[in-house]
């Protein structure tokens, strides 16, 4: 199994870009998927670089409505005419808002933009197996931290704001011989809620490797809250491998990689290989 991490925030490879978007190539027993596309054709460019054929990808996931995974959606189902995108239902039919920088900005996916490929969109309410290995999984339980980033994001009902109860997340638990590998661009529902979540949909106990942001935002808090994800990390999941970009900040990256020696953290052209 391969991950090749086709756009992120940070980029130390001179022939890519970077933009604040995530978008991950999966190849896994002949087959390729596509989760995420950033916010911009971007990962188009880089995939041409990377020698990745993106009319070859056989399915692909949006894991939840922020514009920053599903820019590069339309120009995807554009360039591969035969792959089906799986996401949740509600990406198309709430709004998305972030006041993270004082202004109220809305983050949600254009619609517009995917109306004529909606054919081609498969909508999911629930966990859902893909395959017989890979799983999409809706998480449950939340017994765990969320990320305090998640204070700054809204959704809108009637003209006015609520705060996100991210239902339209997903993620992708993937089974390989050496356990799962669980895959979550954003964690906005808290890694360890969403492993927890994974494990009891697939019921399979291991989790070998984590790979995606984790909403670490800079402020006050965030040392107390890297150490507490450390702690709750240590007594839940002390062997799992943790790969981590793109929503994860410069400040947090520094804590997290200090901290143990399986945090890892990814960049625009990283390979991950389980």
């Amino acid at each position: 199994m391969e991950l090749i991490t086709l756009v992120d925030n940070v980029c130390e490879h001179p022939d890519l870009v970077s933009e604040h978007g995530l978008s991950i190539l999966i190849k896994i027993n002949g087959r390729h998927l596509l989760c995420d596309m950033g916010k911009s054709d971007a990962f188009i460019d880089n995939a041409v670089v990377l020698g990745v054929d993106l009319k070859k990808i056989d399915f692909a996931v949006l894991s939840h409505g922020h514009n920053d995974h599903s820019g590069g959606l339309p120009r995807f189902l554009e360039i591969n005419s035969t792959a089906k995108v799986y996401l949740s239902h509600d990406v198309l039919n709430e709004r998305y808002f972030s006041t993270r920088h004082g202004d109220c900005r809305e983050i949600s996916t254009d619609v517009d933009a995917c109306k004529p490929y909606l054919d081609r969109m498969v909508m999911v309410e629930d966990s859902c197996w893909l395959s017989d290995d890979i799983a999409l999984v809706r998480t449950q339980n939340r017994n765990f931290p969320t990320p305090k980033g998640n204070n700054f994001l809204f959704t809108r009902v009637r003209e006015t704001l609520h705060k996100d109860d991210f239902s339209h997340e997903l993620a992708l638990a993937i089974k390989t011989g050496r356990g799962l590998v669980v895959i979550s661009p954003c964690s906005h529902c808290g890694a360890i809620n969403i492993m927890n979540s994974c494990r009891e949909f697939t019921a399979v106990e291991k989790v070998s490797a984590f790979v995606g942001g984790l909403h670490f935002v800079d402020c006050n808090a965030t040392q107390r809250e890297v150490s507490q994800f450390i702690q709750d990390l240590n007594d839940n999941y002390p062997d799992t491998e943790i790969y981590t970009g793109h929503c994860t900040s410069d400040r947090a990256k520094q804590l997290l990689s200090a901290s143990s020696p399986h945090i890892h953290i990814f960049s625009t052209g990283s390979i991950i290989s389980n």
